[in-house]
């Protein structure tokens, strides 16, 4: 079970949340600037709700009445940021396992198993520049699940990109989504990209819920 109850004053409106999910994906859709983004922020510990609290099953991330907030290296969370956020000096093959050298990890073995899985793996030792927008995406998201996050957090992970690639992307992901089993908070503009990959989707407006469906 991951909830979360998050209230955070922004400039134009509040952001004023409650969500609860079993597990899978969850979609949160809306246009942009409906808070989605500071959503994910919050739950990966890069912003600080003003309360509420968040939990992935009994471990609690965030809570104002128990005043607990752990830091981001602490929570176990993969983000793949819209932008990507790739290490420009840094190869393919060392953006994906950055996390783990973060951490001591010499067992790479994972993490090249994603790679191969998402098509990059033959481009390893290559540079962010050289490559096109879609391994630019599959590089961003191999790195985000190297680490076998107990949460993996996407934020617009398909816009760059154009439409042939889009369709063979979204094909690896439903089959990472087979595979993997990796509880994952997507959020997207494209109500047929949500209903394609969600198993719960909760439609947001200035920071709040208008509408929540599973589809079939």
């Amino acid at each position: 079970m991951i909830s979360f109850n998050i209230f955070k004053k922004l400039d134009y409106f509040d952001i004023d949340i409650a969500v609860d999910f079993e597990g899978g994906i969850l979609v949160i859709e809306g246009e942009s600037g409906a808070g989605k983004t500071t959503i994910l922020d919050c739950i990966a510990g890069l912003k600080c709700p003003d309360r509420g609290a968040i939990t992935i099953g009994d471990r609690i991330l965030y809570s104002s009445h128990k005043n607990i907030n752990l830091a981001v290296k602490d929570r176990n969370i993969g983000y793949s940021f819209q932008n990507y956020a790739l290490f420009p000096h840094m190869s393919v093959m060392d953006n994906v396992v950055y996390s783990l050298k973060c951490k001591g990890i010499q067992d790479f073995s994972y993490a090249e198993r994603i790679m191969d899985s998402f098509g990059i793996y033959h481009i390893k030792d290559k540079l962010p520049k050289t490559i096109s927008g879609g391994e630019k995406q599959r590089t961003a998201l191999a790195r985000a699940i190297a680490s076998k996050p107990s949460l993996l957090l996407l934020d617009e992970p398909f816009s760059a990109l154009d439409r042939n690639t889009k369709a063979s992307v979204y094909e690896e992901f439903l089959n990472f989504k087979e595979h993997f089993h990796m509880d994952t908070i997507l959020i997207t503009h494209d109500e047929k990209e949500a209903t394609l990959l969600g198993d719960k989707i909760i439609k947001m407006k200035d920071g709040k819920i208008i509408h929540t469906s599973e589809p079939l």
